[in-house]
C-alpha cells in the first residue's frame, strides 16, 4: 500500500508539471512580409494590434490581426507607422509618419487613419493607448520640439489635453489610459529623477499624482486596469524591477534573477505580464504574474518543442489571451523575431 502510494503521488506530480509546461498554446501571427513583427495589445475580443517591417524589411507599417489574418492599416502619408493600443471597438491608436517625411503623428484608425495632431503645430506626437470609449492617451513634443509633455485626447472635443508635469517637472509621458479616463505614465520632477505618474480629472481639470518609486531615482507606470491596479518597473537599490501600485503604494513583483524587469499590462483579474532579464542577464524572457504563483517565466508554460523563446509580453486581455514578441527558429528562415498570441489551454 505504501509503495502504491508513493507510486500515486509521482504520477499525480509528473501529471502536474507537464500540466504547467503547457499552460498555454501558442501561434506565429507572421509579418507583412518582412521577417519582423511585434504584437502590442490585445483586445477582449481578440483583435491584436502591433507592427510589422515589410519586404526588405526597411520600412514598417502598423498591423491589425483578426481571425488568422495580418493586414496593414497603412500610414498618414509617410513610410511608416506602428499600432500600439485597441479597444473593444476595434479602434486602432500608435504613431505614423507624415507625407513631409520628417514629423510623425499620433493616430486613431476606425475604419481609416486619422491623424490626431499634437500639442504644438509641427511636433511630433504619439497614442499609446485607448479605452473602451475612445480617449487617447500619449506623448507629444511642445513648440521648443525638445520638451515632450502626457496628454488625453477627447472623442467628443476632438482635442489634445496637455496633462503637464508633476511639480518641478519639465517633460512627461502618456503611456496607458483606462476604462474611467486615468492616464498612467512617468513625469520628471524637481529633483531630477523620473517617477511614474497617475492623472485624474478633477473640477479644474487633471490632477497628478507621483506613484513614487521603490527606493531608486527613476520609475515609470506602463498600465492601468478598470479597478485602478498600476504596473511598470522601478528602479531599486541594485537594478529595475516589475511593480504592482495598488491602496497608495508600490510593491516589487521581482524579476528572472537578472538586473531589469518591466510589467508591461495587468488584466481586470490583476494577471501581470511582462519582461525580465534571466540569470546573469544573458536573455530576456516574458514572463506572467498572480497573486497565487507569483513570477514566472512564460517559457516554461508552453511546450517545450515550441520552437520559441518568448522574449516579451506585452498584453493580457480580460480572458488571459497574451500578446508579445518572441524569437521563432523557423526551419526555412532560421531564427526570426514574430509576433505571438498566447491561449490558455481548456483545462
Amino acid at each position: 500500500m505504501k509503495r502504491f502510494n508513493l507510486l500515486a503521488i509521482a504520477l499525480m506530480v509528473a501529471l502536474a508539471s507537464a500540466s504547467q509546461a503547457q499552460l498555454y498554446t501558442i501561434a506565429d501571427l507572421g509579418t507583412l512580409g518582412g521577417s519582423f513583427s511585434s504584437a502590442n495589445s490585445v483586445s477582449n475580443r481578440d483583435k491584436i494590434v502591433g507592427f510589422s517591417t515589410l519586404s526588405g524589411d526597411i520600412q514598417t507599417n502598423a498591423f491589425k490581426w483578426s481571425k488568422g489574418s495580418m493586414r496593414s492599416i497603412g500610414t498618414l502619408g509617410g513610410n511608416n507607422s506602428q499600432a500600439t493600443g485597441v479597444n473593444d471597438l476595434g479602434w486602432v491608436v500608435g504613431s505614423a509618419d507624415l507625407a513631409d517625411g520628417v514629423t510623425t503623428h499620433a493616430f486613431l484608425y476606425t475604419t481609416t487613419m486619422s491623424d490626431l495632431g499634437s500639442l504644438a503645430p509641427e511636433a511630433n506626437s504619439a497614442a499609446s493607448g485607448i479605452n473602451r470609449r475612445g480617449y487617447v492617451t500619449g506623448t507629444s513634443d511642445l513648440a521648443d520640439f525638445t520638451t515632450q509633455h502626457a496628454f488625453r485626447w477627447s472623442p467628443k472635443t476632438k482635442t489634445l489635453t496637455d496633462l503637464g508635469t508633476l511639480p518641478g517637472g519639465t517633460n512627461s509621458f502618456g503611456n496607458a489610459i483606462n476604462s474611467w479616463g486615468v492616464v498612467v505614465g512617468a513625469s520628471d520632477t524637481a529633483t531630477g529623477g523620473t517617477h511614474g505618474a497617475l492623472w485624474f480629472w478633477a473640477e479644474n481639470g487633471p490632477t497628478v499624482v507621483d506613484l513614487g518609486t521603490l527606493g531608486g531615482p527613476t520609475s515609470q507606470a506602463l498600465a492601468i486596469n478598470g479597478n485602478g491596479l498600476v504596473v511598470g518597473s522601478a528602479d531599486t537599490a541594485i537594478g529595475t524591477d516589475a511593480f504592482l501600485y495598488e491602496f497608495g503604494k508600490m510593491f516589487d513583483l521581482g524579476n528572472l534573477g537578472g538586473s531589469f524587469a518591466s510589467a508591461n499590462a495587468i488584466s481586470a483579474a490583476g494577471v501581470v505580464v511582462g519582461t525580465s532579464n534571466t540569470t546573469g542577464d544573458g536573455d530576456t524572457h516574458a514572463f506572467i504574474w498572480n497573486r497565487r504563483r507569483g513570477l514566472r517565466d512564460l517559457n516554461s508554460l508552453i511546450p517545450a518543442n515550441s520552437g520559441w523563446d518568448l522574449q516579451t509580453a506585452n498584453s493580457i486581455n480580460d480572458d488571459g489571451t497574451i500578446v508579445g514578441t518572441g524569437v521563432f527558429n523557423d526551419p526555412v528562415n532560421g531564427p526570426e523575431s514574430h509576433a505571438f498570441v498566447l491561449t490558455r489551454r481548456e483545462e
